[in-house]
């Protein structure tokens, strides 16, 4: 077992270096002259450096071989613009209309779309036409009102905009108006005729009441209705106030449906937590996988995970008017990462590559109650009560009422208070590394103003490790790419060739020798590979190893002043060319270091040493 020899060759080592570091010290000893005792020094700091490598100098694989090498997309533009759908006439013939004045397509599932198209031939002076075209095999039903300038509130349409075959529903804002077909309508796709429906509304020149038609369509049996994500369709109207027709509609900025889905949910859906985003998100990735969105599939993955890493980086809101408990939202969790990997088994090449990428944004959700259970034991174990207005009580109310991501660096900075006495100095500095102010902690719906209280030496112990065991719930749910949780949650799914590099990788975590870590992380991610797709906690051991390797790379050029702003990154790259040279693969993350810490590009491919 490669792994194992690994594992045995290291220990070897350390014993071997500890054997010899006792005999230097009883040598020191004999030798040492009486003098006046001086201040006992600071221990230092383990120095970081490259290190031998555990590999003799021979590698054993082509490390260019660890890169993934994929080719062109086998669904390319060129092939599904060949894919010839029933509305693209109409669609082409209403793009080079200078009468056009707006126009959309919509998904509406089972490969149908609506089309809407906005004209007036005679500009703001006459009057305006709207028209609807649909492929859709159900016959559809316009359930609709007319809005406002600057508003989407429903209004019932003025009598001179209901075509003849509208029913206006007493006690209410909306009229419906049947959608008409006919053989006149039908267009060829695909080499077989499709029957189409139309609709059309004239809006009278001069009406300058209706800034927009607001509407939803429902089949004419009743048993369907049809939305735009979860709200309303909506078409602006130009008039002669001049409004700009993006400001009016501002999701026609968006390129596609897909991402008009994300944002629409993101800002006009009133209540909204991290459980609905991963509710809403593993959603959208069953529609495109099953086609829903007229997406490129490696296109519509990468927007999900730009969608989920903004919300991985607090930049979208984790709570608006609504409280979600613990368990709730674990399961939200475990349902989207569930997703992730079925999607990981069903896609490949760089699609799949953004598919595992999620995984690094979402916890991996598990038994979310304990979160909300084990915080109350451990006040009570401790006779620590639930007094209002203290530190304790109101986290407690927050992780009762809406755990988050948050909890775990606010659970690592009140073990800093601990370790450190009482020191309120180390709980502010580590909630400062994760990016979390007193503002932060005051804006949670249940917020934390106070700061924590010190109970004395005689609980630091017994707190001290319920906290630390409390920490491991918390990454358990939260933190997926964790590489303790990973690893602990790997199993007996972990090929047997990665055990010993594994377990050297998770035992020399913070090692001052970079280069065997690497080794041992590297060959562990090429073991698991071939087990890889679909496996939902090999993913996120791969991720987090992946982070590993990240970190301890940066750590060894941070060690020689690792930024391309200062004057020794060129001797922090050549201290660390041989590791780099040996594992190639590790060439996606070298060119991100100096952004990592300086967030400035680097100043060329690093080719050479000195580069």
């Amino acid at each position: 077992n490669p792994g194992k020899e690994f594992n045995q060759q290291q220990v070897a080592k350390e014993q071997r270096q500890k054997q010899e570091q006792k005999q230097q010290q009883q040598q020191q000893a004999q030798a040492k002259v009486k003098e006046a005792p001086k201040p006992a020094a600071a221990p230092a700091a383990p120095k970081v450096e490259v290190g031998q490598s555990m590999i003799g100098g021979e590698v054993k694989r082509d490390p260019l071989n660890l890169i993934k090498k994929t080719e062109a997309p086998d669904l390319s533009q060129d092939k599904r613009s060949r894919q010839a759908k029933p509305l693209d006439f109409l669609v082409q013939q209403a793009a080079v209309d200078s009468a056009t004045k707006w126009r959309r397509v919509y998904q509406l599932g089972s490969k149908s779309e609506l089309f809407a198209v906005v004209k007036q031939p005679q500009g703001l002076e006459g009057p305006t036409h709207v028209t609807l075209v649909t492929d859709n095999a159900n016959s559809l039903v316009l359930h609709w009102g007319v809005s406002k300038t600057g508003s989407r509130d429903w209004r019932r349409a003025p009598e001179d905009l209901r075509p003849d075959n509208t029913t206006v529903l007493e006690g209410g804002t909306a009229c419906e108006t049947d959608f008409q077909d006919g053989a006149e309508r039908d267009m060829e796709a695909a080499g077989a005729k499709v029957p189409l429906q139309s609709l059309s509304l004239t809006i009278p020149a001069g009406q300058l009441d209706v800034g927009g038609i607001t509407f939803v369509l429902r089949s004419a049996d009743q048993t369907r209705w049809y939305r735009d994500a979860n709200g309303n369709f909506f078409i602006p109207i130009p008039t002669k106030r001049g409004e700009d027709m993006e400001a009016a509609d501002p999701m026609s900025s968006f390129r596609n449906d897909l991402e008009r889905t994300i944002a629409d949910n993101e800002c006009n859906t009133h209540h909204w937590t991290l459980m609905h985003r991963y509710h809403k998100a593993a959603d959208i990735i069953n529609e495109v996988l099953d086609g829903f969105f007229e997406v490129d599939t490696a296109e519509a993955m990468a927007d999900i995970y730009v969608w989920l890493r903004y919300s991985a980086s607090r930049q979208l809101t984790w709570q608006r008017n609504y409280n979600t408990q613990p368990r709730i939202l674990s399961a939200a969790q475990e349902r989207l990462t569930n997703t992730i990997a079925k999607a990981h088994s069903k896609t490949t090449g760089e699609a799949q590559e953004w598919v595992r990428l999620m995984l690094s944004c979402v916890g991996r959700g598990g038994d979310g109650q304990r979160i909300r259970d084990e915080i109350l034991h451990i006040m009570h174990r401790n006779h620590i009560p639930e007094k209002k207005g203290t530190w304790m009580e109101e986290w407690h109310q927050k992780l009762h009422n809406n755990t988050t991501p948050d909890d775990v660096p606010i659970c690592s900075a009140y073990l800093a208070f601990l370790e450190a006495d009482g020191d309120r100095g180390a709980y502010w500095r580590v909630l400062s590394d994760a990016d979390i102010s007193r503002e932060r902690l005051e804006s949670f719906d249940r917020p934390v103003k106070c700061e924590p209280e010190w109970f004395g030496s005689g609980k630091k112990d017994a707190l001290i490790r319920e906290f630390r065991n409390y920490l491991g719930i918390l990454k358990a749910v939260h933190s997926g790419a964790d590489l303790q949780a990973s690893a602990a949650n790997v199993g007996n799914s972990l090929p047997g060739g990665a055990r010993g590099y594994l377990g050297y990788v998770t035992s020399h975590i913070n090692s001052p020798q970079i280069l065997p870590f690497l080794e041992a992380a590297v060959e562990a991610r090429t073991e698991i590979s071939q087990s890889l797709v679909g496996n939902r906690d090999l993913l996120y051991l791969d991720v987090a190893l992946e982070n590993s390797i990240r970190s301890a790379a940066e750590r060894g050029v941070g060690s020689a002043g690792g930024c391309c702003c200062s004057g020794t990154y060129a001797a922090a790259a050549t201290s660390l060319w041989s590791m780099v040279e040996l594992y190639r693969s590790l060439m996606s993350v070298v060119p991100s270091l100096c952004s990592a810490h300086c967030r400035l590009p680097c100043h060329t491919e690093l080719d050479t040493p000195t580069s």
